[in-house]
């Protein structure tokens, strides 16, 4: 049974819910939908403030369509404040930073995150939303590319 969740303003959502509106979400950013991607993240953002995957997704919204300064920005200082330890979220950082020209600020997070265990779903999670950014930024939809499921790939 699915228990639903109470936010705020008092509008129940059920975890099934917030997974399907985070898959569009994640689906509307790989196919270049920043807006609507936007939309559906920032009120994930408002029904689970101290989880990372809405940080995650406007980050990667925003990367999609060549803005890693503002996925940088929302990362720092959205998502670090309300989820300091999650890793994922500090992974995204990196590569955020990486493709803002911030080379080496990308390789001391990165640095940061040596000895990190992490588990097999969260290192394919991470190599299917890279290569998805990959694609969509390259323009070209149709290209698949295998990339290698290490946090050291990033700061590379």
């Amino acid at each position: 049974m699915t228990h639903a969740k109470k936010n705020e303003v008092g509008f129940d959502l059920k975890s099934n819910d917030i997974r399907l509106l985070a898959a569009i979400g994640f689906a509307s950013a790989r196919s270049g939908l920043a807006e609507q991607s936007r939309k559906i993240f920032e009120g994930l953002a408002s029904v689970r403030p101290q989880s990372a995957f809405p940080y995650i997704g406007l980050a990667m919204a925003s990367l999609c369509v060549g803005e890693p300064e503002r996925a940088a920005s929302i990362l720092r200082n959205r998502g670090l404040p309300n989820c300091p330890d999650d890793l994922e979220l500090r992974v995204w950082l990196a590569i955020a930073l990486k493709y803002s020209g911030q080379s080496a600020h990308a390789a001391l997070i990165c640095k940061s995150l040596e000895g990190q265990v992490v588990g097999r779903d969260f290192l394919q999670n991470y190599s299917q939303s890279l290569a998805g950014l990959v694609v969509v930024t390259s323009g070209d939809m149709q290209r698949q590319q295998q990339f290698p499921s290490s946090i050291a790939a990033v700061s590379g």
